[in-house]
């Protein structure tokens, strides 16, 4: 695809997959929230590429963040963002993940 960077093309393809996959149990996925701290992502500059990789690693699918701490102004909700755009995740901040609740390693 013109403009398209081919290894972000295969991570969509995979992720889209692992949504597939999810939607696909018998209780389904569920969405929940998460301190970057359970996920070793708090206090660091991270991009959302490496909060979908860190989050997948344990069995969830990253679907943005929730801004409250130093860096939002009043609440920020990011569905989707860019894979690029980064932040310092602090402890007020929030990771919006899909899950499934039968393995619950990345909601627990």
């Amino acid at each position: 695809l013109p403009g398209t960077d081919l290894a972000q093309h295969g991570t969509e393809v995979s992720d889209a997959r692992s949504v597939k996959t999810l939607l696909s149990l018998s209780r389904g996925p569920e969405i929940s929230f998460g301190p970057p701290s359970r996920f070793g992502l708090q206090d660091m500059q991270v991009s959302f590429a490496e909060i979908q990789g860190t989050v997948s690693a344990k069995g969830a699918i990253a679907l943005g963040v929730i801004l409250k701490g130093k860096i939002a102004r009043g609440v920020e909700v990011e569905l989707n963002p860019d894979r690029s755009k980064g932040w310092t995740l602090g402890s007020e901040d929030t990771v919006l993940i899909l899950s499934n609740p039968v393995a619950g390693s990345a909601a627990d």
